[in-house]
């Protein structure tokens, strides 16, 4: 009885991951949409440099939010029995690529890289 509750435990648990890993793919997955909507709305000649930014927005922001999150050591990062949830992070992390795209995306053909 005690084993079935434990590993209905870890299946529930193995479940919240992939869930997690899963909505996590969706969000990064809506950078193609951003990326395709400022392609459309800016002229041809704006047409590379926005798809640039928009890959250099995503990875940096990753490595930024990374880098916060293991300097301060964030409690969303930990479970009660101190394990690293990655997912956690991976989620965090699309939403936080999410945001800055959005927000990079409001200046499309106004800010000029390089």
């Amino acid at each position: 009885s005690c084993e079935l509750i434990q590993q209905t435990h870890f299946l529930v648990m193995d479940m919240t991951v992939i869930w997690v890993l899963l909505c996590s793919f969706l969000v990064m997955s809506m950078q193609l949409g951003f990326a395709m909507l400022e392609v459309g709305s800016v002229r041809e000649a704006h047409r590379m440099t926005v798809l640039a930014k928009n890959v250099l927005d995503s990875g940096v922001s990753c490595m930024a939010f990374w880098a916060y999150v293991s300097y301060t050591k964030t409690p969303l990062t930990t479970d009660p029995g101190g394990m690293v949830q990655y997912h956690l992070m991976s989620f965090h992390c699309s939403f936080c690529a999410t945001a800055v795209t959005i927000c990079s995306g409001a200046v499309a053909e106004r800010a000029h890289m390089g």
